[in-house]
């Protein structure tokens, strides 16, 4: 097995959700944080690390973390110019036309008075 910097052997992709030995620490996978709605508000992490993240997961990670009394951080793993970063850009780049289009909409509407 190869060593990271702490000596320790590098994880492979097959990790077991659930705490790390000796710290407060979750490894959850994508599939498992959506089946759990209430996962943030279970674990209440001071940190996150979202590795290939799902737009519809990050706007629940900024939710929490806008609700959340202590400062929470979020971390971003993703390799420049990836599939993965090309999707995420992708999603980011249709909920922002989506919104501008509702914003554009919303200027032509016509209010009746009552």
């Amino acid at each position: 097995e190869e060593a990271g910097p702490t000596g320790r052997p590098l994880l492979s992709q097959e990790v077991e959700a659930g705490p790390l030995p000796g710290m407060a620490t979750f490894v959850v996978t994508f599939a498992e944080a959506l089946k759990s709605h209430d996962l943030l508000d279970e674990v209440r992490p001071r940190y996150v690390v979202l590795y290939d993240p799902d737009l519809e997961f990050v706007r629940r990670v900024e939710v929490f973390q806008a609700s959340c009394p202590d400062r929470m951080r979020v971390y971003f793993m993703m390799h420049e110019r990836s599939a993965e970063e090309q999707r995420f850009m992708l999603a980011m780049k249709q909920e922002k036309d989506a919104f501008e289009s509702l914003i554009e909409a919303k200027e032509h509407l016509v209010v009746q008075a009552l």
